[in-house]
C-alpha cells in the first residue's frame, strides 16, 4: 500500500454457531463498533436484497436484519421496489444502521458459484469490493469491516475469495485515500489463517 495510511486488518469472530445469544450475535455483526465510532459492516445479500428468511440460520446476512430490526427490511424493500428489478451481483446499496449500533449498512449480492470459478466470478467478486469502497466512501465512512464475500453457501472458495478482497482491497486504497481502516471479519479459522497469510 504504496502512499496510503490506511489499515488493513483481520479479525476473527469468536462466536461459535453452537452458542448462539443475543449478545454473541450483536457481537458477529458490531465486534469493532466500541473501537470505531464510523465503522460499517457489510450484509452479503441475496439479489433481492431483503436478507435471509430462515429463521435462525446462523448467516451474518441474517444477524444483520435481524438486530438492525424491521425498518432495515422495509427500507431495503422500498429501495428495491424503486428500483424495479432485482440487485445485479457485484454492485452495493447503502442504508442506515438502523437499531445496530453503526451508522450505516452496505449491501452487496456477491457470485454464486455453480461449477467451477470462471474469470466472470472473479470479476463479479472484486467488483463487490470495489462498489462498497466507493459507496463507504462517497458517505463520508472511513473505516469499513467486510465478512468473507460467497464463500459460504454460495461456494466460492475461501483461498481464491481471500486472495480477491485483498488485492482488490489493496488497489482501491491505493488510489482512493479517503477510507482509512478496512477489516476482513472472519468466522473460521481456516479463514483466519488464509487472510493472515495474505495481509
Amino acid at each position: 500500500m504504496s502512499n496510503n495510511t490506511a489499515t488493513i486488518k483481520t479479525r476473527k469472530n469468536l462466536v461459535s454457531t453452537r452458542t448462539i445469544t443475543m449478545t454473541a450475535l450483536l457481537a458477529a455483526i458490531s465486534y469493532v463498533l466500541a473501537f470505531l465510532e464510523f465503522l460499517v459492516p457489510l450484509s452479503p445479500s441475496f439479489a433481492r436484497m431483503l436478507g435471509c428468511f430462515s429463521p435462525m440460520h446462523a448467516c451474518i446476512d441474517n444477524f444483520i436484519h435481524t438486530y438492525a430490526g424491521m425498518e432495515l427490511r422495509l427500507k431495503m424493500h422500498e429501495i428495491m421496489a424503486k428500483q424495479g428489478h432485482e440487485e445485479e451481483t457485484g454492485k452495493a446499496k447503502i442504508t442506515s444502521g438502523y437499531n445496530l449500533p453503526t451508522k450505516y449498512i452496505l449491501h452487496t449480492v456477491g457470485p454464486i458459484i455453480q461449477w467451477k470459478v470462471t474469470k466472470e466470478d472473479e470479476d463479479l467478486l472484486a467488483s463487490c469490493y470495489t462498489e462498497c469502497l466507493k459507496l463507504a466512501a462517497d458517505t463520508g465512512v472511513e473505516s469499513i469491516a467486510f465478512c468473507c464475500l460467497s464463500t459460504g453457501v454460495f461456494r466460492f472458495p475461501q483461498q481464491r475469495a481471500a486472495e480477491i478482497a485483498t488485492n482488490t482491497v489493496k488497489q482501491y486504497l491505493n488510489k482512493d485515500s479517503r477510507i482509512k481502516k478496512v477489516i476482513f471479519n472472519v468466522f473460521k479459522d481456516e479463514d483466519l489463517k488464509i487472510y493472515s497469510g495474505l495481509l
